[in-house]
């Protein structure tokens, strides 16, 4: 498992700022794999400033008339070489245009009446023939226009409709050379299609690299895409290298996303047995004249299937979000927007740490979102589309629409959905079989009361099982003789103790020291402590025990 970085680490904050500004599409690479790899960002310095200088001067105009100095032609380079050659310090002869060579790798489609070929390839290292990367360099329209790389075209036999970005992905996949280069004289994008994944590109954009505001977007393409890291490094700190690390470190934090949107999920629980207590003290019931106590008592599975559907919808929003599938524009972003939601709560617990759970107000907002997202709305058909289907469908949970669900609990469900030690999540680096650990990470549950104070246990790893978590009920352990608590616990939990904490448990006399014995095992992120007798739980379903229900990623 790699190791992470301090999140404060200045060199690591800087690969994160440099990529912030290019907003990667998928996972391409992570700022923790650069840093591990032990990449500096060039971030000030006369060497750079020179550098930017030269750059800036060697852009040339794209448009139908090169002689003609107009601000309004596109800026980039008419050959690639002049870029990674001049600019980057290529060695010329990495690239190799062969005839032989590129129709090696080519690719023909029968099905689409297509030929897909590279127009250059980057030799690999040593004695392997296989490429590092593919390379495409599109031609300009007839009016002297960059091409654009996501622009769907017509063309082959079958009238294949695929934009260029689309064609070389595809080529890269049919080749399994998960690396390449895609060049239309005004961007450069590095475009990353592994085998059996989800592809990723982040896009240099030349003419911008140029400005002072582009300085450390610049420097993020001399790293990146330079020399020593293309072409010169040591095993192990080539750009190849650091990209498949990126898969690993994301890999890491999915797992912790999975197991903090159990703990979000556990929050939401909380929060409408809390909200159903203060209902149900005012003589009310839930929406759908419906009191928690009575669903969890007679249909659990239609609580957990509540709940459930409110963190998948969750993650749905914020993958939508991440992926600009959202309204984007200003009424939207700041009334609707779950990021924004996340930063408004951020402030306000700020300001009024100790109210929190008497503020109301963020729950109301995101039914209104999930409402607004079934039936569609905005100023124009285009703005927001009518979605219906089940996921976002209100009559099978009418009591989800509650105003009794704090700020607090709002806060502590988007927190454990956006932040990751810490930092803002990514969705849209998020793999599709990432996304699909997070969606397992909160199947196989079961409601159930607990008649005495409780605290959650959790279960040992073992056959590469994912660990689960068992709610115990303290009152019941402790009337237990002494002698069987810790096979009633092995039995009940699937956990065991230390030594020391086995005697301690066996000794306990009372519920304090019997929390004092369980404390190697208690599962701290699902409970802050002990819950009061009569709480609803999430237990594992046999299901989960039996298997440790998680994804599992294709194999390569």
């Amino acid at each position: 498992m790699p190791r992470r970085p301090a999140k404060t680490d200045p060199e690591l904050q800087a690969h994160k700022e440099w990529l912030g500004y290019l907003q990667p599409r998928g996972l391409v690479v992570a700022p923790a794999a650069m840093w591990e790899a032990g990449w500096v960002l060039e971030q000030s310095g006369k060497e750079l400033l020179e550098r930017q200088e030269q750059f800036r001067e060697a852009l040339q105009p794209l448009g139908p008339d090169e002689e003609e100095d107009d601000d309004d032609q596109p800026q980039g380079f008419r050959r690639l070489e002049t870029l990674l050659v001049e600019q980057l310090s290529w060695d010329g002869e990495a690239l190799q245009r062969d005839p032989a060579i590129l129709q090696t790798w080519t690719r023909e489609l029968p099905e689409l009446g297509e030929s897909l070929a590279p127009t250059a390839v980057v030799r690999g290292f040593g004695a392997d023939d296989r490429p590092q990367l593919l390379i495409q360099e599109l031609p300009t329209l007839d009016d002297g226009e960059p091409l654009e790389l996501d622009r769907r075209q017509a063309s082959g036999d079958q009238g294949w409709r695929a934009s260029p970005q689309e064609r070389f992905e595809r080529l890269l996949r049919e080749t399994e050379v998960q690396l390449g280069l895609l060049f239309n004289g005004s961007q450069l994008r590095l475009v990353v299609a592994p085998k059996g994944e989800s592809s990723g590109h982040l896009t240099f954009h030349l003419a911008e690299l140029a400005q002072v505001s582009g300085r450390a977007m610049f420097a993020g393409l001399r790293l990146l895409l330079g020399r020593e890291a293309v072409l010169d490094a040591s095993p192990g700190l080539r750009l190849v290298d650091v990209i498949e690390a990126s898969r690993s470190y994301q890999a890491v934090v999915s797992d912790e996303l999975a197991d903090q949107v159990l703990a979000g999920l556990w929050q939401l629980l909380r929060g409408f047995q809390r909200a159903d207590q203060l209902t149900s003290a005012q003589g009310a019931l839930l929406p759908g004249k419906i009191r928690l106590s009575e669903l969890a008592e007679h249909d659990p599975q239609a609580l957990y299937g509540g709940l459930i559907t409110v963190m998948l919808r969750l993650v749905f929003l914020l993958y939508a979000e991440d992926t600009d599938l959202m309204p984007n524009e200003p009424v939207f972003e700041q009334n609707y927007k779950l990021s924004t939601l996340l930063a408004q709560l951020q402030r306000d617990a700020a300001h009024y740490p100790d109210t929190m759970e008497q503020r109301y107000g963020a729950w109301s907002g995101i039914c209104s979102l999930f409402k607004l997202v079934y039936v569609g709305g905005g100023p124009n058909a285009d703005y927001l589309p009518a979605r219906k289907g089940q996921l976002f469908e209100p009559a099978p949970y009418p009591w989800l629409v509650t105003p009794w669900i704090s700020d607090a609990v709002v806060l502590a469900v988007l927190s454990n959905l956006l932040l990751v030690k810490g930092e803002r999540i990514n969705y849209r680096a998020l793999d599709v079989r990432q996304i699909g650990s997070v969606y397992e990470g909160i199947m196989d549950f079961a409601v159930a009361r607990i008649a005495g104070p409780c605290i959650g246990l959790r279960s040992k790893a073992q056959g590469g099982k994912k660990p689960f978590t068992t709610a115990i009920d303290l009152a019941e352990l402790l009337a237990l003789p002494s002698a069987n608590r810790k096979a009633w616990l092995e039995e009940q939990a699937q956990t065991d103790l230390p030594a020391k904490a086995a005697t301690a448990l066996k000794e306990a006399r009372n519920e304090q020291e019997l929390v004092a014995a369980l404390a190697p095992r208690i599962d701290r992120r699902l409970f802050d402590g002990v819950q009061a007798a009569g709480s609803l739980v999430f237990q594992p379903t046999e299901e989960r025990r039996r298997s440790g229900s998680h994804y599992t990623p294709a194999p390569d």
